[in-house]
């Protein structure tokens, strides 16, 4: 009793001190104090910043005086490191001289990946966790901003860590207030933000509307930009993580950088469209589609590179694009387009915003109101002139088809009244028209005959093809003429037939192929050459169909427009070619070509031992096939694992790395069927699974060993060479205990005297040929690693010293696989006590981490965190 209340006060005493030399920084900061009267607290100020490139500091290490003094004041109110992977942790010290005690600490921007609050409570670090890449469940508030409850007491300390490792948010705005308060303010915030996705909900039903009356593709574009710039928002605000994607973060993070690239591609495909730069800017037309693939190819490679490279590296883009967007529209307004004009005053708004925006992230400019919503309003601003802008388009379009209406009926009557004049004179050549109109006559028939020639041609050429060639209108009706070859492919004679019922007839209606198809068809067919190249790449490049007798068959599908006097889409042709048996030629060529890759393989492993080497492997792989059989009968999971180990760890030392590597994952299975405590009818099964696993595996080598050394390779029984007879250990083991039992009953002394000498080995001796399983081995790892064997003359039962040395080998193999890293030593020391011995394994490797096993054991839930806290290094 008195041992624990002398270490309570021990602990107590500790903690007192450590709290007097952390506060020492604590002074140059003022509190936050809570006051009567006062609802609401912006603690900018009142903040020290201690920032952890790393990520790696804990509440411990920020806690202690050596990290308590390196802590800098903030002195701006809301402060913004930019785009910082950086964690950052915040030192806070509160006063409260009011009874009440039930506050709200707020964190925004809503869109930090990690936020976690410390408080000391019985000297003990409680914490809470939140956060973007979290479920919304997790907040305990379910606000869209970041919110704890907090109950300081009259002297109070916290701590936040904000880590935005993905995001690389490095802006924070910090605030205490009441809930009534906080109610308030997202109330306000609400119907604010509300306005603006009002706007964005309407303006998008409203032009997609006129998308189904108009068909333009600048309306379809602009439908999607909204929809994107709404997204993009909606998760920088925290909405996203409120009511679209609670259970989903990868769309508050990833996505928000996908719906903003989204964005951007659909406004370039906007501008391309709405300014038409295919009939007024030719020269700047195909720049401009490339600019447009950028934010695609950004969205590819954030599945690859960070979010915050990628950010920097479209602000790159942006300070580019965005001026070359505006000097595009001076230039289409000076041309005349006066649509022009709202799409000019538009953009230069969402120019500024978006700068601002920029200059904001990047930590040029101070968190304020303006600032942080700057985006919002340019665009909210720019959707609407927009809008107007396409109205406008649409008055422009429908002003110039009435100028070009007038200039017809002027044109009309100007050429009647010449017609009149003319009239005369035709009555006066009308004689003459008659032999010129039957000489024509004869001319036409003429060129009919040359036609119907050239037609006939253009059928035997199709004909003679070997693909199935015909083309396709708008609605998916397949055009004449259609190659003969097609009868073929089909099955059916597919003219005037649709193309979902032939082509696609083995599709769903509602599957991917077959909606996107259907959408390339109807946008492209009818439109200018521009739309087509847009979509071209998401018709199916090919296809597999049933034919009559259900069997496959692989199709390669190639495109091509057909084209007006307009240079406007008037049909697609088709191409297609079965393709079945290359493709089954091509996956049987691949197969045959990786099975004699792994055979050629195996075979320079083989011929890299000796005939002699590779009878001694095969003799002690067949012993341990035998080991594995009696394990199954016996159901000995530990003696079937060894057994495979040992197969494992003889196909290292041979150079087989092949078979020890297949061996390997073998042994996850074994590792599996004993964590999992499976009945025994099960374990039994999966045993034997695994069994006619490496059986096979061993085949292959024993056979491919057969056809390079002959038949006797495998031999198990017997090994010649000049000096030795190897006898399988078992069989010598067996015939000693039977000869043994022979002599006791025959009461034949000196047979057992003899038996003696067989029975005992020179233990220190026979270790020696370890040396070699460690060279093989160094070797096959690329190690250098040397055994030393220190001992005097020990003598020892053969039996027991068998299995001493099989043991000591699988411990040797470990430490050369895990316990040396490049270069070390093994020191094998024998030491007879007595009736005893001590036999001592030790290496010069670096050993096992402390702090690895420690998350380790926190990984299984062995311990606690608050457990393992305490330990010390022998502990864990």
């Amino acid at each position: 009793m008195k041992k624990i209340l002398i270490k309570n006060v021990i602990k107590q005493l500790i903690f007192t001190i450590s709290l007097i030399l952390t506060t020492k920084a604590w002074t140059k900061t003022p509190p936050v104090v809570l006051e009567k009267g006062k609802v609401f607290y912006e603690i900018g100020l009142n903040l020290d910043i201690l920032e952890d490139p790393t990520g790696n500091l804990t509440i411990h290490d920020v806690n202690r005086p050596e990290w308590a003094e390196k802590f800098k004041r903030n002195k701006v109110k809301v402060p913004n490191y930019g785009y910082s992977t950086s964690a950052f942790w915040l030192r806070i010290k509160i006063k409260n001289k009011m009874e009440k005690n039930k506050w709200i600490m707020t964190v925004n921007p809503p869109y930090h990946d990690e936020i976690k609050l410390f408080k000391k409570v019985n000297s003990r670090w409680e914490v809470k966790t939140t956060g973007d890449t979290y479920k919304f469940l997790t907040k305990e508030i379910p606000f869209r901003s970041f919110a704890f409850k907090i109950n300081p007491s009259k002297n109070s300390a916290y701590f936040l860590r904000i880590h935005s490792k993905k995001s690389g948010a490095g802006e924070f705005k910090i605030a205490i207030q009441s809930l009534e308060k906080m109610l308030i303010t997202e109330t306000e915030t609400n119907y604010a933000m509300g306005i603006f996705f009002g706007l964005v909900f309407g303006i998008a039903i409203y032009i997609f509307f006129i998308v189904f009356s108009t068909k333009s593709i600048s309306y379809l574009f602009y439908v999607f930009y909204v929809v994107f710039v709404g997204l993009f928002f909606a998760s920088q605000n925290g909405y996203s993580h409120r009511f679209l994607f609670s259970n989903y973060p990868f769309f508050n993070n990833e996505g928000n950088f996908i719906f903003m690239c989204l964005a951007e591609a659909f406004l370039l495909f906007f501008v391309i469209s709405y300014l038409r730069l295919y009939e007024i800017f030719r020269k700047i037309y195909k720049f401009m589609v490339f600019l447009s693939s950028i934010p695609i190819l950004f969205i590819i490679l954030s599945f690859i590179l960070s979010y915050n490279f990628l950010i920097k590296i479209n602000n790159i883009k942006l300070s580019f694009s965005v001026p070359l967007i505006f000097f595009v529209a001076v230039y289409i307004l000076k041309k005349g387009y006066r649509p022009a004009k709202y799409f000019l005053l538009a953009f230069t708004l969402l120019f500024f915003s978006v700068l601002v925006k920029i200059l904001l992230d990047t930590g040029f400019l101070p968190g304020m109101f303006l600032t942080r919503n700057s985006a919002i309003i340019g665009n909210a601003l720019e959707m609407i002139l927009l809008s107007m802008g396409l109205a406008d388009r649409f008055n422009y379009q429908q002003e110039q088809a009435l100028i070009k209406e007038k200039e017809l009926t002027e044109n009309l009557e100007s050429s009647n009244k010449k017609l009149n004049i003319m009239y005369g004179k035709i009555e006066k050549v009308n004689e003459e028209l008659e032999g010129i109109v039957t000489e024509r006559t004869k001319e036409a028939v003429d060129a009919k005959n040359k036609a119907l020639e050239s037609e006939k041609d253009v059928s035997n050429l199709l004909n003679n093809m070997k693909q199935s060639i015909f083309s396709i209108n708008k609605e998916g009706f397949i055009i004449p003429p259609v190659s003969d070859h097609s009868y073929k492919i089909f099955g059916e004679n597919i003219e005037k037939k649709s193309i979902f019922k032939t082509l696609l007839k083995d599709l769903d209606v509602k599957s991917e192929i077959y909606g996107q198809f259907k959408f390339c068809t109807d946008i492209s067919v009818g439109a200018d050459l521009f739309q087509y190249e847009l979509v071209k790449d998401s018709f199916p490049q090919q296809l597999y169909i049933l034919d009559k007798d259900k069997k496959e068959k692989s199709l390669k599908i190639s495109y091509s427009p057909i084209l007006n006097k307009n240079e406007l889409v008037q049909q697609i042709m088709l191409v297609i070619e079965d393709v079945t048996e290359l493709k089954k030629l091509e996956k049987e060529a691949k197969e045959i070509e990786t099975a004699s890759a792994i055979k050629i393989q195996r075979l320079q492993e083989i011929v890299s031992q000796d005939k002699k080497d590779f009878r001694i492997f095969a003799r002690d792989v067949n012993l341990n096939l035998d080991l594995l059989n009696k394990s199954i009968t016996n159901l000995d999971i530990d003696s079937f694992f060894r057994a495979v180990h040992t197969i494992k760890g003889n196909a290292r030392i041979y150079n087989l790395t092949g078979l020890s590597r297949e061996i390997h994952v073998l042994e996850s299975t074994i590792i599996e069927l004993k964590e999992n405590g499976t009945r025994k009818e099960s374990l039994k099964s999966g045993m034997k699974e695994v069994n006619e696993e490496i059986k096979r595996y061993v085949e292959n080598y024993l056979g491919l060993a057969k056809e390079i050394y002959g038949s006797d390779v495998d031999d198990t029984f017997l090994v010649f060479n000049t000096n030795y007879i190897e006898v399988a250990k078992s069989i010598f083991l067996e015939s000693l205990e039977e000869l043994k039992n022979i002599a006791k009953e025959s009461k034949k002394t000196e047979i057992l005297d003899v038996i003696k000498k067989l029975e005992f080995e020179k233990f220190n001796k026979s270790l020696l040929s370890l040396q070699q399983v460690v060279r093989k081995i160094s070797n096959s790892l690329n190690k250098k690693i040397q055994l030393e064997i220190l001992s005097e003359d020990i003598y020892l039962d053969v039996k027991k010293a068998s299995m001493l040395k099989d043991s000591i080998m699988h411990i040797i193999q470990n430490s050369c696989d895990h316990g040396i890293e490049k270069d070390g030593i093994i020191t094998i020391r024998l030491l007879k006590e007595g009736e005893n011995l001590s036999i001592i394994i030790s290496d010069n490797g670096k050993g096992i981490e402390p702090l690895a096993i420690r998350d380790r054991a926190l990984d299984k839930g062995i311990v606690t965190l608050e457990e393992v806290e305490n330990l010390g290094t022998e502990e864990v």
